[in-house]
């Protein structure tokens, strides 16, 4: 097969040594070790290459059947199937392979600064008239090395991690993230933020983050020193820049328990505030994903204080004008305009 990449797969041989060591009814994690695998690649594999076969039964008693059917890990039924799969992704690769939709990919994630994920890039691919495949087939041909795109230059991929038990706040800068009002959860409304910040090299320089949790719209602002009080700077300029639309546009922002949001009573004079638990960074997903991104134009140990707001300004628009699977391939912007634009000036009696 002249079809080859640089991912690594199991061997035939190595497929054997998995099929022996089973049957020396050796541990998984000792096998992915052996071989030199992920524990996962191995329970996959095993998964994959086992099927039903007939095996025999220790009995005295001569009318019991002498053999029945078990589920076991066959390697050269493995093989068999991996060469299979190989052999049609390579077919599939070969179809697109001279053609411009991958040329059109690749420019959108390797040299466009925004960096646009597979799928969006995907999405993009289908509207200016390509002939695409599906965005899981593109991940796989990434994996593969089937293209110029390496897994490292994606701009973020989803990591989940199990939701640890909730631990006690020893202590409280505010109302609890339990007394946020229920609506916020679902996405549905629009006003609901949950804010952060990064921090730079030695401990120097803030940037804020506040991330709106329905249309995922950004807003990053830059200060040279940590201090409690730069969160109510944030709302101050907030206030000025939408006027009296301000309080339909943050209703309620959840932030972390760090002392750098201490302010408590000065940014509840703004908004509802809330605080999520300790170690619960899944409590904002959204804007950890968010500051997860704004880390790929600002790397951790970059000094934030050479920075100026400017600078920051134009990170924070190409993040947002970046197309989202979750916003029907909309951008965050055009989605925030649309927000902002149905609300009505609040009468003035």
């Amino acid at each position: 097969m002249n079809c080859t990449t640089k991912y690594r797969h199991l061997t035939i041989v190595e497929r054997e040594i998995i099929q022996g060591l089973l049957k020396e009814k050796f541990s998984q994690s000792y096998i992915a070790k052996r071989i030199g695998f992920d524990k996962s690649t191995i329970s996959r594999e095993i998964d994959r290459g086992s099927r039903l076969i007939e095996v025999e039964i220790k009995t005295t008693k001569k009318y019991l059947p002498l053999t029945e059917s078990e589920l076991v890990y066959d390697a050269k039924y493995a093989q068999s199937l991996a060469d299979e799969n190989s052999l049609e992704s390579c077919k599939r690769f070969k179809l697109f392979k001279n053609t411009d939709y991958i040329n059109f990919i690749e420019n959108l994630i390797l040299s466009d600064k925004r960096r646009y994920s597979p799928d969006v890039a995907n999405a993009l691919a289908r509207e200016a008239g390509y002939e695409t495949v599906s965005t899981k087939t593109l991940y796989n041909w990434i994996e593969w090395g089937l293209l110029k795109i390496k897994p490292m230059d994606l701009l973020l991929k989803v990591r989940r991690s199990p939701r640890t038990k909730i631990k006690e706040q020893k202590k409280k800068l505010g109302r609890s993230i339990d007394e946020r009002p229920k609506e916020v959860e679902k996405r549905e409304e629009f006003g609901h933020w949950e804010g952060d910040s990064i921090v730079g090299a030695e401990q120097k320089g803030q940037i804020i983050t506040l991330l709106e949790r329905k249309q995922r719209i950004g807003l990053m602002f830059k200060f040279d020193k940590m201090r409690a009080e730069n969160m109510v700077t944030v709302l101050k300029i907030l206030k000025k820049r939408y006027g009296q639309k301000f309080k339909q546009i943050f209703k309620t922002i959840t932030f972390d328990n760090g002392s750098e949001f201490s302010y408590n009573d000065d940014m509840s004079k703004f908004s509802e505030i809330f605080y999520a638990h300790a170690y619960s960074s899944w409590e904002r997903g959204s804007n950890e994903n968010f500051n997860g991104i704004v880390r790929r134009f600002i790397p951790k140990g970059t000094d934030i204080t050479v920075l100026n707001q400017a600078d920051i300004d134009r990170i924070n628009h190409c993040i947002n004008t970046m197309p989202r699977k979750i916003l029907g391939y909309k951008t965050p912007l055009e989605m925030f305009r649309l927000e902002t634009d149905k609300l009505e000036k609040p009468s003035v009696a």
